[in-house]
């Protein structure tokens, strides 16, 4: 009897730990109902951790949209101001002029700056390739954001299909311990000595432990219900629910690993984005590496001042009017900046963070051949895992039914009925367990590899098809060898210059 309680215990704690079934009363008609794929599709748009890693791609269009710009005109100064001065009369060259502040008149003064720069030597250019692979990189990010959202709906979806499973699981056994109290009762009517009191309190026991994990599973339910609501980007105050169906076995076997590795090498974003970020690192130690050589320039400078009250007159060219006048300069210019020691630390600081950059995709694609490979093996594991889950579903099923008809001549005791009632549910328990695992080991390989979700359906996988067979050859399916920095001679020094965009 023990036994047949510490398996209804076990049955009812699957379902608290997968935590997702339908509520208990009945569905509003208006409840909105979506399957796996409209699900993926609804949080692809509603998640808010999507939208705010779109947010950061957005804030990456403007680092672009300021390096599109760094080339023209990127000194253009206009200052002017107003005051008041003494008035004058006069010529210039009388002294001593009279003045006072008992008469004074306004001064108006007015300059403009503007420097073009001829050619900066690449850095420019060397900028916005590093902001164009800035939004690359953003746009990956966006990517893996979207594959982790994905595995928690996939997660949460199917925990909502086996928690049904289960709950039916729950009601059956209910089921079948209700019959056999009435049978009980009968029989402790007809003072059968086949059966005592002992034996209907050990049933009612087993009734009162089903109806609490029964409540208790439902309460979980509407939690797990509410996180994939959440995050599908659902309203809380709205009737949600998904489209009901009966969890099959998934037949296919996995394609071979180095197939799948090699997959993963092309497809997963994690690898996308840090070879863009790689490519703004190297176009960034390239643009500090051209802050070493002077940047030609033209400067144009033009000068107004104003005085009403300063007529002052002067025949002498070499003698101006520090008040009144105009002027226009233009000229060819280098600018250059003496700050060695703060330009070669920014230098060598752009140099270490694309070498850091270089070790961490090293590390990435370690990293990523690891996931794969645990990834596969317990994808077969839990294959194998499921087909026991079967054969212990039919060996639990034919225990019931013998048991049954034992009892019904008299042969098996209501101790071996509870215990067999409660092997039965735990074979259900173990075999949908096991399937349940075996959904989300096969969702970690698609999520391991790049590959969406959204392509596995109730019942087969997908990737037993010819499109990941004889991918590459394992280990070898790697990227290229990193480059030095293009523009760059054996010293680090530029050897090659583009034309401004």
């Amino acid at each position: 009897m023990e036994t047949f309680r510490r398996c209804l215990i076990a049955c009812a704690v699957i379902l608290g730990a997968f935590g997702a079934a339908p509520a208990a009363d009945e569905p509003s008609p208006d409840t909105l109902r979506l399957s796996l794929r409209e699900c993926l599709d609804r949080a692809m748009v509603g998640n808010l951790d999507i939208q705010e890693a779109q947010l950061e791609r957005d804030r990456a269009v403007i680092d672009q949209f300021e390096a599109n710009r760094a080339f023209w005109l990127p000194v253009f100064e206009a200052r002017s101001y107003l005051s008041v001065v003494k008035d004058a009369r006069g010529y210039i060259t009388d002294h001593r002029l009279t003045t006072s502040w008992d008469n004074f008149g306004p001064y108006f003064e007015f300059h403009l700056q503007a420097a073009q720069p001829i050619s900066t030597l690449g850095r420019v250019n060397a900028l916005k390739r590093a902001a164009r692979s800035g939004i690359a990189a953003r746009e990956a990010g966006v990517e893996v954001r979207r594959a982790s959202v994905a595995a928690e709906v996939y997660r949460l979806y199917y925990g909502v299909l086996v928690a049904r499973e289960l709950l039916e699981i729950l009601d059956d056994v209910s089921e079948k311990i209700a019959q056999a109290r009435t049978r009980v009762r009968e029989m402790l009517e007809e003072d059968s000595d086949r059966v005592t009191t002992t034996d209907l309190m050990r049933i009612d026991v087993y009734t009162y432990e089903l109806e609490r994990k029964h409540i208790e599973a439902n309460k979980s339910v509407e939690l797990a219900l509410g996180a994939l609501r959440r995050a599908l980007g659902i309203p809380y105050d709205s009737h949600f629910d998904v489209v009901t169906d009966r969890l099959r076995p998934i037949p296919e076997t996995l394609p071979s690993l180095d197939s799948l590795r090699a997959y993963a090498f092309r497809n997963r974003p994690e690898l996308a984005q840090i070879n863009a970020a790689i490519e703004a690192r190297r176009q960034q130690l390239i643009a500090a590496r051209a802050e070493r050589y002077p940047t030609p320039f033209v400067g144009v400078e033009v000068g107004l001042r104003a005085a009403p009250g300063r007529e002052l007159l002067t025949e002498n060219p070499f003698v101006g009017d520090a008040y009144n006048g105009r002027s226009v300069k233009a000229a060819l210019g280098l600018q250059y900046t003496l700050e060695n020691r703060s330009r070669e630390a920014g230098i060598q600081r752009a140099e270490v963070e694309y070498r850091e950059m270089l070790r961490k995709r090293e590390w990435a694609e370690a990293g990523i051949a690891l996931e794969v490979q645990k990834a596969y093996l317990e994808a077969d594991e839990a294959r194998r895992n499921s087909e026991l889950g079967r054969r212990s579903l039919r060996a639990g099923s034919s225990l019931m039914i013998q048991t049954l008809e034992r009892y019904d001549m008299g042969v098996a005791s209501t101790r071996d009925l509870l215990e067999a009632y409660g092997a039965y549910a735990k074979s259900q328990g173990d075999y949908y367990q096991t399937l349940y695992s075996h959904y989300l080991a096969l969702g970690e390989v698609y999520r391991t590899i790049g590959r969406p979700l959204s392509e596995i359906t109730n019942g087969t996988n997908g990737l037993g098809h010819s499109e990941l067979e004889g991918e590459g050859e394992g280990e070898d399916a790697q990227f290229e060898e990193p480059v030095e920095p293009e523009n760059t001679g054996e010293n680090g020094e530029p050897y090659e210059l583009q034309p401004e965009e």
